[in-house]
């Protein structure tokens, strides 16, 4: 249930675009490879070494309220299954709902960046089996587009997000954006 409410709020608040009397293209889309840290998960779980890092493909569908001001809805899934020992873990999937305030210098715009992210992980041990957890993670962080041309760009990010609970991750992305 919670995954369907994360989903139309992060829909609704990016059709708040067509709304707005933006100077910038109104949308944006992005596609961004992403490598996450999940070291203090593992910890709790017991991985060989409390070590692990995957590398996803992540999809970012944005709308400009105003000038400074977007939403956006994301969506992630694994490019690869990290295993080691017999051990395999996998990111499900990961959806979220962000914020995010933008300042605009000619071609570059630094943001600040922050909202709701859900999604299921799995951890597959050799004897006891596989086991499952879904999460909902507060997420802030800082990133920068700079534009090639007024359409296409390129997109940095830096974010942590914290489990609800005390965990904390590290994840760093890069990709392309487009504005429309």
């Amino acid at each position: 249930m919670s995954r369907k409410i994360l989903f139309a709020l992060g829909l609704s608040c990016t059709s708040l675009s067509l709304l707005a009397q933006s100077a910038l293209p109104s949308g944006y889309l992005g596609v961004n490879y992403v490598h996450t840290d999940h070291q203090p998960f593992m910890d709790d779980l017991g991985f060989p070494d409390g070590e692990l890092t995957n590398n996803a493909l992540q999809l970012r569908l944005g709308g400009r309220v105003s000038d400074w001001f977007a939403t956006e809805l994301r969506v992630a899934t694994d490019l690869e299954r990290p295993e080691e020992n017999g051990w395999r873990f996998k990111q499900d999937y990961q959806v979220g709902a962000l914020a995010r305030v933008d300042a605009h210098w000619r071609s570059i715009s630094p943001y600040l960046v922050t909202g709701v992210l859900h999604g299921r992980r799995s951890l597959e041990r050799p004897i006891t089996g596989k086991e499952h957890e879904n999460y909902t993670d507060l997420a802030l962080g800082l990133g920068v587009d700079v534009m090639i041309t007024r359409e296409f760009g390129l997109n940095l990010e830096y974010l942590r997000y914290a489990d609800l609970g005390s965990d904390a991750y590290k994840v760093t992305s890069a990709g392309l954006v487009y504005r429309f």
